[in-house]
């Protein structure tokens, strides 16, 4: 969230922009002297990934942890931001397991989880428990099951051996509106109980959704070379691959930021009288977004007269 900041002066808007609470991009006020002040910073959402726009999201071309399309890259539990390579699991010392005793939720049974349960009601994973976003970073998280089917929807897939002559089996997935957008899912396997099963034959892709009706499941996609099961569910503790996004899901979170103006001193105007003051922000002037208004000084000290906060939007 972006949000405008309120001060007396100029001297408390400097000391504010040098301390660490100072996050672009920032719109600030100063009272006494009537200045706005709008700070943008060019933030990369994709951190450098590159990614397929399908289905109102943009979809990455590789798993996390993976060089190139075609490459597994990292197998990750469901909820667990650490992933491992085909070659780290196993049951040996120092090995990752893939199993109900190793994975971080459990509490030693099937019938519940420490987190993501009956009792927190959480239905989607924490920002800091997404392995896209704690990997990759800028805007990149897991897709809910809803956006997982809504790809399966837009798209044509086609089980595909030795795509574009890698080798690699998996399936191949063609926009129907748009031929020229294609995503790529290499068949990883999976890793359970100490080895990896099924390479080149089956694949298996978290969502970031649990299932409500028995939270020891978490909602996937799985596809082999017969067909692809867009909303299927299995253990949480399994190692599945993880495929990022940048877009906006149906709760309102994970929006791309939009391009940022040049920065500017003004960006509308000013009024205030004794009881209260406003300020008008002119068209264009300020990305799209949801803004909070945060009345005070740079001490954190309310401003006289004023206790509320306010969040608006830009749209």
């Amino acid at each position: 969230m972006k949000y405008l900041k309120l001060f007396n002066q100029h001297t408390d808007y400097e000391t504010f922009k040098a301390s660490q609470d100072y996050i672009e991009p920032n719109v600030s006020y100063c009272i006494n002297e009537d200045e706005v002040h709008y700070n943008p910073k060019t933030v990369d959402p994709y951190n450098g990934h590159a990614y397929v726009e399908i289905g109102g999201l943009k979809w990455a071309t590789m798993n996390v942890g993976a060089t190139s399309e075609t490459d597994t890259g990292l197998y990750f539990h469901w909820g667990d931001t650490q992933g491992y390579t085909a070659s780290q699991v196993g049951s040996g010392e120092g090995q990752k397991y893939f199993g109900l005793a190793d994975y971080k939720y459990s509490n030693g049974t099937t019938s519940d989880m420490t987190k993501y349960n009956a009792t927190d009601g959480k239905t989607v994973l924490d920002i800091e428990d997404d392995a896209a976003r704690v990997n990759w970073g800028g805007e990149w998280r897991m897709p809910t099951t809803t956006e997982l089917q809504t790809l399966g929807n837009a798209v044509n897939a086609v089980w595909t051996e030795n795509y574009n002559g890698s080798g690699v089996n998996g399936i191949l997935c063609t926009d129907k509106t748009d031929s020229s957008k294609k995503l790529f899912f290499p068949a990883a396997g999976y890793a359970h109980n100490g080895s990896i099963y099924r390479v080149g034959y089956e694949g298996y892709v978290w969502s970031s959704s649990i299932n409500s009706d028995y939270v020891n499941h978490a909602w996937r996609l799985s596809f082999d070379y017969e067909d692809s099961y867009w909303g299927g569910k299995d253990d949480r503790y399994n190692g599945y691959s993880v495929r990022g996004v940048v877009g906006s899901d149906s709760s309102g979170e994970g929006t791309c930021p939009q391009s940022h103006p040049e920065d500017v001193d003004e960006i509308g105007n000013v009024t205030k009288n004794a009881s209260n003051f406003s300020i008008s922000i002119d068209d264009g002037a300020l990305p799209e977004g949801t803004y909070s208004m945060v009345y005070e000084d740079s001490t954190g000290t309310p401003l006289e007269g004023v206790d509320e906060i306010t969040n608006f939007t830009i749209n």
